[in-house]
Formats: structure tokens, sequence, C-alpha cells
């Protein structure tokens, strides 16, 4: 089945734990749309949005799913060592993303590979290889810092974190 192709269609089978969605219920009939946080990159910015227009009515439902959108989740590096946080997967290059995050209450902070105390054995490994699986990077000091994104660029592999600021969500 080709998804560019396809439209809407009944992919899922969405019921309520609460039996609302049921024959006799005041939520019966009801139509559900069902977004993929992790591996569809369009869910984040559409939950976003919602959470946006919900705000003003529904405060903490739009609290939890920014809370949900930017929950820390496990990292699982490809082959070369890169990785993206499904919050940020979505965007594109020239999106401004630091601005972006920011506007949720979120901070980020990077190191570089080449700042690590066996960088040159790294980069060694990195050259040979054409991945940085085997760098582990470490969070700068301070609380509640996770990772968001493992990249290479020009000037070498990059660790991206971020964490709430404080007050903020």
């Amino acid at each position: 089945m080709d998804q560019r192709t396809t439209g809407l269609y009944p992919k899922f089978n969405v019921t309520r734990t609460d039996g609302r969605d049921q024959p006799g219920g005041d939520r019966h009939g009801a139509e559900y749309l069902t977004l993929d946080l992790i591996y569809d990159p369009f869910a984040v910015p559409a939950a976003l949005a919602y959470a946006t227009a919900a705000q003003a009515e529904f405060p903490l439902l739009a609290k939890d799913i920014e809370e949900k959108v930017f929950a820390p989740v496990d990292v699982q590096r490809d082959e070369y060592g890169q990785w993206v946080h499904p919050c940020i997967r979505w965007t594109r290059e020239g999106f401004k993303t630091k601005e972006w995050l920011e506007g949720h209450g979120i901070e980020t902070t990077c190191g570089w590979m080449e700042n690590e105390d066996n960088a040159d054995e790294l980069f060694a490994t990195h050259e040979k290889t054409g991945s940085f699986i085997s760098w582990h990077p470490k969070p700068r000091k301070g609380e509640g810092w996770h990772m968001l994104a493992l990249h290479d660029t020009d000037d070498g592999p990059v660790a991206w974190w971020y964490r709430k600021q404080m007050g903020a969500l």
C-alpha cells in the first residue's frame, strides 16, 4: 500500500477506555484520528497545534500533550552513530529548531566529539569506518538533560541535549 496515494482510511480501531463511545454513550459514533508521535514526522507539529488550540479551555490537556511530545525516549543510534529525538525529526534544513524549542520552554546545549579526552582515537575510528557509534557523549553538568540529537557535521560529530527551562511546561 502506497501511503502517499492512500489518503485517510480506517487504519486503527480506536475505542474509549471509559466506554462512552459505545451505543447509548454520549460519544457514540465519534470519529478519532490517531497520531504516531515516534515514527510519523507530521504528528509532532499536529499534536502541538492541537495543544495550542486547546490551551485556553483545557490547560492541563495542553500541558500533558507538550510533556508527551518532549518526553525523553530511548536513544537508538543507526550504524553511523546518528540519532534524532522524534520531537524534532520532522524539522528540515533551515528550520530554526533552537528558537522553536525555546518557544516551547526547552533549552538546548551541545557537545562536540572533538572536545573528548580520547578525540584522536574517536576520530581515527570515524575516519576509518564512517561511524562515530563508539562515542558516548555525556550531557553538561546540571539536572534534567536528555539526548536530543547525535549527528555528523562538516566540523565533526555533535551531540545535542535538551531540558525543560525552569518554570516551563
